[in-house]
């Protein structure tokens, strides 16, 4: 987008990609008829669909491929009903498991969806998920989103960096005031500086915790 130069070289390559995760996704979603855009509802899979259709919406705004059009509407129809009857709740990540930061690429895909037609539908679900994450799912005394609520595998998880920065890649998109905050706070928990080597760590002041394939340095 702010390379005129970079176009062809994105037509040509990004729909290779596309395709290769979209039969990825049907593999694991499986819709009737191994069709996307036949899908009845986003069955539990926020992170297969919410990744897909945040891609969907980013090649979008380079190009109108009539090869995606009714898999982009689908997905972004399914997730947009999806988070109206959840009102404000995070979608399930996957079947029986959620964690909140994974309704932030829902989100993140639907303003871009939004941006692509025009109507401001997001709106709303943006909001009320937001607000719903500033009052039932941040930790108290470091102002910081907890990293998984669960009531199938009981209690919650705190802050924790591979969510936060990934988080704080797209909140921007969704809510810069929101993110700025989130900035604000998140080097005073996390931030370690060990003579010539410096970043974020994984658990808050560096601690030593649970490892899984989300697991930051």
């Amino acid at each position: 987008l702010l390379d005129p130069g970079e176009r062809a070289r994105c037509e040509t390559q990004v729909p290779k990609l596309l395709d290769l995760a979209i039969a990825s996704v049907v593999k694991r979603v499986g819709p009737p008829g191994g069709a996307l855009e036949d899908l009845p509802d986003y069955r539990s899979h926020a992170v297969y669909l919410g990744q897909l259709n945040l891609a969907l919406g980013a090649y979008a705004l380079v190009r109108d491929d009539p090869r995606y059009v009714a898999v982009h509407r689908r997905l972004s129809d399914v997730l947009h009903e999806a988070l109206a009857k959840a009102g404000g709740r995070p979608l399930d990540s996957y079947p029986d498991d959620s964690w909140p930061f994974d309704t932030i690429p829902v989100l993140a895909s639907l303003r871009l969806y939004d941006a692509k037609t025009g109507r401001p539908r997001s709106e709303e679900a943006v909001r009320r998920h937001l607000a719903w994450i500033r009052d039932a799912a941040t930790h108290k005394e470091w102002g910081l989103p907890y990293s998984r609520l669960s009531s199938v595998h009981g209690g919650e998880v705190g802050p924790r960096g591979c969510d936060l920065s990934f988080r704080l890649c797209l909140l921007p998109h969704l809510d810069p005031a929101y993110a700025g905050e989130l900035y604000g706070r998140y080097p005073k928990q996390f931030w370690l500086a060990k003579g010539i080597l410096a970043g974020f760590a994984e658990w808050p002041g560096g601690a030593t915790g649970r490892e899984d394939t989300d697991s930051g340095p």
